[in-house]
């Protein structure tokens, strides 16, 4: 399913502070099998705050997505509409996550989706995504899927370089302007296509080549050591063909050419 290339919303994602590891011991004694974490409220921000946030459009399974690379955050998050529209498989979790917000309330995050294919230049990715409400992004890639893939953050050149097990590496350069997610979009598309000619002549291979590619045939191809013909039976008619839309004088004209260029030879048929 393709997507609609709308203008991104100017808003901070939700993330998960790293900082509450070390509070994670004391809320899992009280609250029994739960995980400390924290989101940060969804607030519009500056442009210039926003250009520094590494997001952009990426394939999960068939389908594209705003996504958000967060080093802050602890795990990795897909949001519940982005899960109905790639009908993705969930499971309850033993541990659940337990999210904090800053007006106090709490959220538990206790579904996951295991094993969901992200593809990065051409290369199959997966990552297991908790289930969180969030209006941002749509999927939000956090510390536990980046320190697999060993990611390398050029804060710079704005892009992260994902050093796989086999010694490829993906880079992947983050947009300033990214669609909106799946909760912000409407289900409508357009495509919108403009016809041009392409100039052949600004290939590298054919200005190499520009014999072998002339606007007209200059003549016959080179005699070959063996020679190609059709055989057909004694006395066959020739082809009945339909009068040229020529007047005589166009048709002798291109006749003429025809017979200086070596393409046709007058008839000796009696």
């Amino acid at each position: 399913m393709p997507h609609l290339p709308l203008a991104a919303q100017e808003t901070k994602t939700a993330t998960i502070s790293s900082q509450t590891r070390s509070s994670q011991g004391s809320n899992a004694r009280c609250r029994g099998r739960q995980v400390a974490g924290r989101v940060f409220a969804l607030t519009p921000i500056e442009p210039e705050e926003d250009a520094l946030l590494v997001k952009g459009m990426i394939l999960v399974y068939s389908i594209w997505v705003c996504v958000l690379f967060d080093t802050n955050a602890t795990h990795s998050f897909i949001s519940p509409s982005s899960t109905n529209a790639l009908g993705l498989k969930m499971e309850r979790i033993e541990n659940m996550l337990l999210i904090e917000f800053p007006m106090g309330t709490n959220s538990r995050v206790d579904r996951i989706c295991k094993g969901c294919v992200i593809t990065l230049a051409d290369r199959a990715l997966k990552v297991d995504l908790r289930i969180l409400d969030m209006t941002g992004y749509d999927v939000i890639l956090g510390m536990d899927w980046l320190t697999v893939y060993r990611a390398l953050l050029d804060c710079h050149r704005h892009r992260i370089i994902f050093c796989l097990s086999d010694g490829f590496e993906v880079c992947f350069v983050g947009d300033k302007y990214v669609n909106l997610p799946f909760s912000q979009s409407d289900p409508c598309y357009q495509y919108v296509k403009e016809k041009t000619q392409k100039d052949i002549t600004k290939i590298p291979i054919v200005r190499k080549f520009q014999d072998v590619f002339p606007n007209e045939l200059p003549g016959l191809p080179p005699h070959k050591e063996f020679d190609i013909s059709i055989e057909v039976y004694p006395r066959t008619d020739p082809i009945s063909v339909s009068p040229y839309k020529m007047t005589p004088l166009e048709l002798k004209t291109q006749l003429e050419e025809l017979l200086s260029k070596g393409f046709i030879r007058p008839s000796t048929s009696p």
